[in-house]
């Protein structure tokens, strides 16, 4: 597991963990995901890209949940989601240390020390988004309410990764006191060997490049201020970044059942209506079956993020079964000829 592809999506996991949804973003949610159901891959080229749009460090003044536990990978990926994920029931062998002590800290130490990094939770105030630089020590004592990660440690700190860009902190590090950890969760063993761990896509063997085969025209139509995106999906214009004042755009009824993948419009005013219903804010249309054309408007002011819905794919169906051809009967045998008479008959069975 290693390389460019080598990392899970932390969208699907925010998305799935927890009753679907971030959950509070508590480390061992998503390690019981991964015990039980598994993550797929993420990245630009993974089954479930990140569905958040620009830095965190945008979304300081606001927030929004995460879109629905998704049923499919990105339109054109290599394989289906679910021989996409990679589960590992040691994951549940997870520890929560929680509150902090001594014995935690040593124990943290040594995990960095022979695993990789560890995850913690702080409370992440007002002056810890504003953090530059130094020590952090602002909020000691205080309730978690994000989970970050910690790489190493200095004489009074600890040394992590936060998830706010690189603009943010040092270069999207940080040093905090002893005192701002609340709690650690160290990982199970995820060498275990029920586990389940697929191949990378790209990883294997060279496989012969196929003949092109011509597009397929989408089943819906479009049209307006909207963006096909591959066959299956439509965005609002200039998705991942935000849409534009006073847009519109029609999308067929013929679009199926519809899967939100991004959904954040300015509430109540910039709505996408599917069966008389206007959606807003962070609320999409998720899972509903359009009986009616699907109708997109912004205002002339406030705009958000935007949206992005897919249809959901369909399992084919299950191969027609084949009927073996009976096997014939093998020819009768054609008795020797006695060349001569038996010259004495048997009266009786031989017993031998």
């Amino acid at each position: 597991f290693s390389g460019p592809r080598a990392q899970l999506s932390r969208g699907f996991s925010a998305s799935c963990a927890k009753t679907n949804g971030c959950g509070g973003g508590l480390a061992r949610h998503v390690y019981s995901l991964m015990q039980n159901q598994g993550i797929v891959t993420g990245g630009t080229n993974g089954c479930k890209p990140y569905w958040g749009i620009g830095e965190g460090t945008d979304h300081f003044q606001g927030g929004a949940t995460a879109p629905p536990c998704p049923s499919v990978c990105e339109p054109g990926y290599e394989r289906s989601l679910a021989s996409d994920k990679f589960v590992a029931p040691g994951a549940g062998g997870y520890r929560e240390i929680w509150p902090t002590n001594a014995q935690g800290n040593v124990d943290a130490k040594s995990y960095m020390v022979s695993k990789g990094p560890l995850s913690f939770g702080i409370y992440a105030n007002s002056p810890f988004m504003g953090y530059s630089s130094g020590v952090f020590d602002s909020g000691c004592g205080s309730n978690p309410n994000h989970e970050v990660v910690a790489i190493g440690w200095g004489s009074n700190y600890w040394l992590g990764l936060n998830s706010w860009g690189t603009g943010w902190g040092l270069a999207g590090g940080f040093k905090v006191a002893t005192c701002i950890v609340t709690d650690w969760t160290i990982l199970g063993d995820l060498t275990a060997s029920n586990s389940n761990y697929p191949s990378l896509p790209g990883s294997g063997p060279p496989v012969p490049t196929p003949a092109p085969v011509p597009t397929p025209m989408p089943a819906f139509t479009v049209s307006g201020d909207c963006e096909m995106d591959g066959l299956k999906c439509v965005k609002s214009k200039n998705y991942a970044n935000t849409y534009g004042d006073s847009q519109s755009c029609t999308i067929s009824k013929e679009f199926g059942e519809i899967q939100v993948e991004a959904f954040s419009t300015e509430r109540s005013w910039d709505t996408l209506t599917v069966n008389g219903r206007k959606f807003s804010g962070t609320s999409g249309p998720h899972e509903v079956v359009p009986t009616t054309d699907i109708v997109w408007r912004s205002d002339s002011s406030v705009v958000a993020g935007g949206w992005r819905i897919c249809q959901k794919e369909t399992a084919p169906p299950p191969a027609s079964p084949v009927t073996p051809s009976p096997t014939p009967s093998p020819p009768a045998a054609t008795p020797r000829p006695t060349p001569y008479p038996t010259p004495y008959p048997t009266p009786y069975p031989t017993p031998y």
